[in-house]
């Protein structure tokens, strides 16, 4: 890989308009974890080729991997306008619209890809989420604002995530706790979990519109459940790492590396914000990350 990064950058010092250099070493740093500056890189490939599908793309997924959701979608839609007969662009550009809360416009990307390809695995499954998620969206203020808890546990997971989306995480965590409590199977989902964890974090540290009117004990409570529930995901990747085939370690590897980087977990990841929580939470984040750092080094060395 070190070699890789050297030789790309070496072209793109030779020939500094190398669109296919430039969009290479970028794909090499993100792998190593310098994402901003591979952003950086595919948005000078653009400016050299407005018309390049896969610096586009890359930085669409580039974009999407740090939370920013509004420019992946818009990288994305590029890709989409310049290769609209294919479903694969179709369904990328319809979940990044989706994670920026335009389900409406979301729906009919699903719609597109699965009509372009109706075998395409994951699009079908997506498509109906969607649907789903975009009938409860004109009744959510009413939902927020009712104390009729007489909600299915599927419904609940929907709400939680409809609320994800529309940067609502206080709300969207009360509603995954919920439905783990009426139904703990949800719980058993490592994503239902890692999701859950991440809306969490995000009300604990009083980030998101609904998150800043949080109390100091309510915010404490949810970065204690945070925790709980990234321990429980950490712990699920230990237990499966111990038989995993190579084929499936790298799933296991690309887990914990997103992990690491998902902007979502930053105030329970960074120094720079532990630092400024209860030592003994502080700790608690730290004995987090180090475990997940112990368990990708470990599977990392089996590859």
């Amino acid at each position: 890989r070190a070699g890789a990064r050297r030789a790309f950058e070496a072209a793109v010092t030779l020939d500094p308009r190398d669109v296919a250099a430039q969009v290479s070493l970028a794909k090499v740093l993100v792998r190593e974890g310098e994402i901003d500056r591979a952003i950086t890189i595919y948005q000078t490939a653009i400016e050299l080729q407005p018309d390049s599908p896969d610096a586009w793309h890359h930085l669409g997924v580039a974009c999407m991997s740090t939370g920013r959701a509004a420019e992946g979608a818009r990288a994305f839609g590029e890709v989409a306008r310049l290769r609209p007969e294919n479903a694969v662009v179709r369904r990328d550009y319809g979940i990044a619209l989706s994670r920026c809360g335009r389900l409406g416009e979301a729906v009919g990307e699903l719609e597109a890809a699965v009509k372009l390809a109706p075998t395409l695995a994951p699009a079908q499954k997506e498509l109906e989420e969607l649907r789903r998620m975009a009938a409860l969206e004109p009744q959510l203020s009413a939902i927020l604002g009712s104390k009729d808890d007489r909600v299915a546990p599927a419904v609940r997971r929907d709400l939680a995530r409809l609320c994800s989306w529309k940067n609502l995480p206080a709300a969207a965590a009360r509603f995954w706790d919920a439905a783990f409590a009426s139904d703990p199977r949800l719980a058993e989902d490592d994503g239902n979990r890692y999701s859950a964890a991440c809306a969490a974090a995000l009300a604990g540290c009083g980030r998101g519109e609904d998150a800043a009117s949080l109390n100091g004990v309510e915010r404490a409570r949810w970065r204690a459940q945070a925790l709980a529930w990234l321990r429980a995901n950490v712990a699920a990747i230990a237990a499966r790492a111990e038989s995993a085939r190579d084929e499936h370690r790298a799933a296991l590897v690309a887990s914990l590396v997103h992990f690491k980087r998902d902007p979502d977990l930053e105030a329970l990841r960074d120094p720079r914000f532990t630092a400024l929580l209860p030592d003994s939470e502080s700790r608690a984040c730290a004995a987090l990350w180090r475990e997940a750092n112990r368990l990708l080094a470990t599977l990392q060395s089996k590859r």
